[in-house]
């Protein structure tokens, strides 16, 4: 490493200009570093001057390629949540679930209809949409049973619940489609429709 480097990487990595390293021009000054040169600032850097740097790169990812939706609704606020907000936290992402619930159904009540059955395609989305609802309810009570018994552990818990749940709620929803549809074949060949 060059002595200009070198005293340009110090200077970046020094203690009183941590807060420049996480958000001045002197960050894309690291990342732009050739390969050895940011190895070998790297093994002279301290523990903490490291954790900025690691912190620096999430920052720099996160505001290159933007939030994502799903990024956006499996949020969670940091710290200790009450019982209200970990409620609210789950009501507020019903909608979502409910539209990606119902988009996954959609297939069946239009093939339903076609062949005639539209009221019991529609009164079936219904009940079927109570009943999710309801699977949907367990969300809430389980995160704060999960934070009571396990404390910090649990801080994930509610997105991958709700992430788990969603699907486990599409793929049951894809599965009863195509039960309508070999029930709609085998009624076809069968001679009933």
């Amino acid at each position: 490493m060059s002595s200009e480097t070198a005293n340009s990487v110090s200077q970046i990595t020094s203690a009183s200009k941590v807060k420049l390293v996480v958000s001045g021009p002197e960050l894309e000054k690291i990342h732009a570093l050739p390969v050895d040169e940011y190895f070998d600032l790297l093994e002279e850097a301290t523990p903490e001057q490291l954790q900025l740097i690691i912190h620096s790169f999430e920052k720099v990812s996160r505001t290159k390629s933007g939030a994502s939706l799903l990024q956006k609704v499996i949020a969670v606020p940091q710290g200790r949540r009450s019982l209200f907000s970990i409620l609210m936290w789950w009501e507020s992402r019903r909608p979502v679930y409910n539209i990606i619930v119902g988009l996954a159904g959609l297939p069946s009540i239009l093939l339903l209809s076609l062949f005639g059955m539209g009221h019991a395609a529609c009164v079936a989305a219904f009940v079927y949409a109570i009943c999710a609802n309801i699977c949907y309810c367990l969300g809430a009570p389980a995160e704060v049973v999960a934070r009571t018994c396990y404390k910090q552990n649990a801080e994930t818990y509610a997105p991958v619940l709700f992430t788990l749940g969603t699907i486990f709620s599409v793929v049951l929803t894809v599965l009863l489609e195509l039960l309508v549809v070999a029930a709609l074949v085998f009624g076809m060949f069968s001679g009933r429709f």
